[in-house]
């Protein structure tokens, strides 16, 4: 079904009419927003003040539950109109400062981190299937940053060595999440459901070695201060890497995030940005970030499985009802790579048979 009925509720009624509408949902933004346009008919129920609690569907289902963040009144001579700024409830792990008594956090687990940062807000804490194991990892101590620092900032901090991020759901709360094994029904394929797209092959974010080096405690265990290291023989020319884990880590932490450093370069080293119509896959499921879907698209040269990072919901007059997709190769989000070369992110410029890749000359050689 490529056209969807928008409806906006609030205060117990159904609005619909609009204009324009488009809502984003990302995989590592830790909330949903939207932007309506309507002209105003001059009825006073009409007007929605920010902090209006509000709730977007598509046809009966939920794209984002939240509130009104802008109110943009605007008019010409012969047109008036509203446009206004939706965010998911899940905006305030991102906006608030940190409230915490001590800033202080010993022996919890990564999940339970989350969710105290986000009970002074009222806010609710999701933990995703393929997430419940890293996010049950117990952390030795963790000091928060007072001041500018908010819930989400600070959970940046404990989230990527594990392979995890932070994502705003439709229903308002913030997940726990990571990129896993689900994938959407059917497929983009090129021809048939693909309206435009755009392909990228890069080596920006590629590194023959990723170094990950932690911060110690005071003791003078030689566990700590370690330093994980990742290698990537794909990579041709001497380029180096190193990120810091601002917290204690021994040697399996800082290995890890080494590791998923270097498998989010090499997922990032191959996108694609495809419009597709309609807002579902060929099952009838809204679009949704960090879930799998094969593209087929000789023009790209992609023949493979891709994960979604980013979806734009829009509908208005002139570009119909579409979805923009925003798509990289499966490993940046934490998960594996998938089977027959598709852990290379360049496998379609591989060498051929009898061929050998440029040597890679290592650090001093001449």
């Amino acid at each position: 079904m490529a056209y969807e009925i928008i409806e906006l509720i609030a205060g117990g009624k159904k609005y619909v009419g609009w204009t324009a509408c488009t809502v984003k949902a990302s995989g590592t933004e830790v909330a949903r927003t939207a932007r309506i346009i309507v002209t105003e008919l001059g009825d006073a129920d009409w007007n929605f003040p920010p902090f209006t609690e509000v709730e977007l569907l598509a046809s009966g289902s939920q794209l984002l539950k939240g509130y009104v963040q802008d109110y943009q009144p605007s008019y010409s001579a012969d047109q008036h109109e509203v446009a206004l700024t939706l965010v998911s409830d899940s905006i305030d792990y991102a906006d608030n400062s940190v409230k915490s008594e001590t800033g202080f956090f010993e022996n919890k687990t990564v999940s339970e981190i989350a969710e105290e940062l986000g009970k002074p807000f009222g806010l609710g804490i999701v933990v995703s299937p393929q997430a419940v194991s890293a996010a049950g990892e117990v952390i030795e101590w963790f000091q928060l940053r007072l001041g500018a620092a908010t819930p989400w900032s600070e959970m940046m901090r404990l989230l990527p060595q594990r392979g995890l991020t932070m994502r705003g759901r439709a229903d308002g709360k913030a997940e726990i999440t990571k990129e896993g094994d689900e994938m959407h029904a059917g497929g983009l394929i090129e021809g048939w459901n693909i309206i435009a797209a755009t392909g990228l092959m890069t080596s920006r974010e590629l590194f023959a070695e990723t170094s990950a080096v932690g911060q110690g405690d005071e003791t003078e265990d030689e566990d700590y201060e370690p330093e994980g290291v990742a290698f990537d023989e794909r990579v041709t020319r001497e380029r180096y890497k190193q990120v810091v884990v601002e917290e204690a880590a021994d040697q399996k932490l800082l290995q890890k995030r080494a590791e998923h450093e270097k498998a989010r370069a090499a997922g990032f080293s191959a996108q694609a940005t495809i419009v597709t119509p309609g807002f579902r896959d060929a099952g009838g499921t809204l679009w949704e970030p960090y879930r799998g879907i094969y593209v087929q698209s000789p023009k790209l040269k992609l023949w493979r499985n891709m994960i979604i990072q980013e979806v734009t919901f829009s509908q208005d007059p002139d570009g119909g009802t579409v979805s923009t997709l925003s798509l990289h190769a499966p490993g940046t989000g934490g998960g594996e790579a998938s089977p027959e070369g598709e852990g290379d992110p360049f496998y379609f410029f591989r060498p051929g048979p009898g061929e050998k890749p440029a040597p890679r000359r290592n650090r001093g050689e001449e």
